[in-house]
């Protein structure tokens, strides 16, 4: 048996006890969340995955630009 565990398992570990310390501490229903938010929570998660890939393209588009730049 290891005395550490493998690196994943650590990391996976700190995210969900991340998301579940708020979550108990507040007394939260994920379930019923879920089911209230409905559209309002569909039109979030769209527009934070358009901003993220906005920002990766944007990134992408100037990289070369950045490169210059960044190495003056």
């Amino acid at each position: 048996m290891p005395l550490q565990p493998a690196p994943a398992v650590m990391a996976l570990q700190a995210i969900v006890v991340a998301l579940a310390t708020p979550l108990l501490l507040l007394s939260a229903d994920l379930s019923v969340i879920l089911k209230r938010t409905g559209l309002m929570l569909r039109a979030f998660v769209c527009g934070a995955i358009g901003t993220a890939l906005g920002a990766l393209l944007g990134f992408w588009l100037v990289r070369s630009a950045l490169h210059i730049f960044c190495a003056r």
